[in-house]
């Protein structure tokens, strides 16, 4: 009971400091966009900023035009007993329930009826790293790793790149939660069967439907469904056809669950005017092969909450960092002999690299528009390659911990430090060699952010060494290491992730209030440079 407790309090704690700004009354929204870029607010002097003059981030649009007020239109209509079927602040009106992503039958919106409607936004978003993190850790545990190397993986997930880019949006992080929580029960479920762990299985699937995000929802599926399927076929090896078949009705369960949601959902999307990506744009949305450098350096192209992010794209779409730290374990795991889970999300990891990346074989594989695959964002599938690298990472640090090879660790030292040299002597000669091309002036960018991963680079492979000279103080070499890990995720954190004054959340301006005062059932529309961006009314 006590190493529960102790767990639990280390996912609250970390979530807690990375989230520090909240107990500055700050809050887990783009309030610094709002006010900074949007019109109304930014003609209004807001917090002794001159108009449209706040200084702001840029990220997290969809949280401000889409997610943050379709959430509060959700939670207010069922608040009057009423379904939120429609939107009539939109367009002339518009779908609601059925467009999946306000999340209107999701249970955790329950934390919006107790708490105020902001303070229930902070929670929720909060929620997100410590129940990744808690169920990760539980999953890890049933992977057979220790108590410290379950925690370092589960950490190194709730806090990868790909879960604080989107930390903000809620529904994705949400839909993303329940994975490690249906994956640790199903091991449980495949050694002593019971229809409650069952039950647990479906409706934790249909909790990832009922988040708001179909095309994640989609992902946690498809892995789901293959890790059950190699469990049963490589580990388990009894009553194969028995357990196929426990497991279809299982997982057809919560699609029966979420019918609710996903029969309007699936009408709107046939009824929809908005079309599939044609092919041609939708290759262009897959990632550059030469971007895998960001594995090692997430800002080597710049970022753009800091506007000097130099390479097109969208770089919130492209992020697969989870850090210096995990590196060094992920090459040092392969250096030892690994068990047949540890396989499975290697295949997992390249699998996903394969689909997201611009290959020969991610091109065959898109042209045959399947939906959801070929028809999304495909770029939205990286959260499994930071899940599945974080595994790795945590297989890595279980073999280092049980047995010490200074020999290997060496190797993935000189491996990942050969890299880094080789990409500081890139950024050297290029400037060089090839000062006519345009892109080259923009490596002074990549070599600002190429020393902070360099520097933790270096602090952990003095730490690594200093394990084998100096015996007692491992314990604490291990928790630096881990402490080091998290210090690198909260910096990328930071960086990209906004926080905002409560006083910067649709504050009051004269516009609206007289929009709304004269307005009734009409329009408005501006003149000149006049306007009122768009999507802002459900909220207002």
């Amino acid at each position: 009971m006590r190493r529960a407790i102790f767990v639990v309090l280390v996912f609250v704690i970390v979530s807690l400091i990375f989230f520090y700004p909240i107990f500055k009354g700050n809050i887990p929204f783009p309030g610094d966009l709002l006010i900074g870029e949007y019109a109304p607010y930014n003609s209004y002097n807001f917090l002794g900023y001159a108009p449209g003059g706040y200084p702001n981030k840029g990220q997290d649009f969809d949280v401000i035009r889409l997610l943050y007020p379709e959430k509060e239109l959700t939670i207010r209509a069922f608040k009057n007993f009423e379904l939120p079927l429609w939107n009539p602040y939109n367009f002339s009106g518009n779908p609601h329930l059925a467009s999946l992503q306000s999340g209107s039958f999701y249970p955790l919106n329950i934390i919006f009826y107790i708490f105020p409607y902001v303070i229930a936004w902070t929670i929720f978003i909060l929620l997100q790293p410590i129940l990744t993190g808690i169920f990760s850790f539980l999953f890890a545990r049933e992977l057979k790793l220790s108590v410290r190397s379950s925690i370092f993986s589960a950490l190194v997930f709730a806090f990868s790149s790909y879960s604080s880019v989107w930390m903000e949006y809620g529904n994705i992080g949400h839909s993303i939660v329940w994975m490690p929580f249906v994956l640790w029960i199903i091991i449980k479920n495949l050694k002593q069967p019971s229809i409650l762990k069952s039950i647990a299985i479906s409706l934790s699937l249909a909790f990832a439907i009922f988040a708001g995000y179909i095309q994640t929802a989609f992902y946690v599926f498809v892995f789901v469904l293959g890790f059950t399927i190699f469990h049963i076929f490589f580990l388990d090896k009894k009553d194969i056809f028995k357990k196929l078949s426990t497991f279809c009705l299982i997982f057809i369960l919560p699609i029966l669950i979420s019918a609710m949601q996903l029969l309007p959902t699936l009408e709107l999307i046939f009824q929809s005017a908005r079309a599939s990506y044609f092919h041609s744009s939708f290759l262009r949305l897959l990632i550059p092969p030469f971007h895998f450098v960001t594995v090692l350096v997430p800002d080597f192209f710049g970022n753009p909450a800091t506007r000097n992010y130099w390479i097109t794209g969208t770089y919130i779409e492209r992020v697969m960092y989870v850090g210096v730290i995990p590196l060094i374990f992920i090459i040092y795991a392969f250096l030892k002999k690994q068990s047949s889970q540890f396989w499975f999300f290697v295949i997992s990891a390249i699998v996903v690299l394969l689909l997201a990346f611009d290959t020969l074989i991610g091109r065959i594989i898109y042209s045959f528009q399947i939906p959801f695959i070929s028809t999304a964002v495909p770029t939205r599938i990286m959260f499994l390659f930071c899940f599945s690298a974080s595994m790795i990472a945590g297989f890595g640090f279980e073999s280092f911990i049980n047995n010490p090879n200074k020999k290997n660790i060496l190797k993935a030292i000189c491996f990942l430090g050969g890299i880094y040299l080789l990409t500081w002597i890139f950024v050297y000669i290029m400037p060089i060699i090839g000062k006519d091309i345009s892109w080259v002036q923009n490596l002074q960018i990549s070599k600002r952010n190429l020393l902070l991963p360099t520097g933790i680079f270096f602090a952990g492979a003095i730490s690594l060494f200093r394990y084998f000279y100096v015996a007692k103080h491992r314990k604490l070499i291990i928790i630096f290491l881990i402490i080091l890990s998290m210090m690198d995720l909260f910096y990328f954190f930071h960086k990209i992730t906004p926080f905002a004054p409560y006083e910067a959340i649709y504050p009051k301006t004269e516009v609206l209030a007289e929009l709304k005062r004269i307005q009734g059932i009409d329009r408005s529309w501006g003149y000149g440079s006049g306007y009122v961006t768009t999507n802002l009314q459900t909220y207002e």
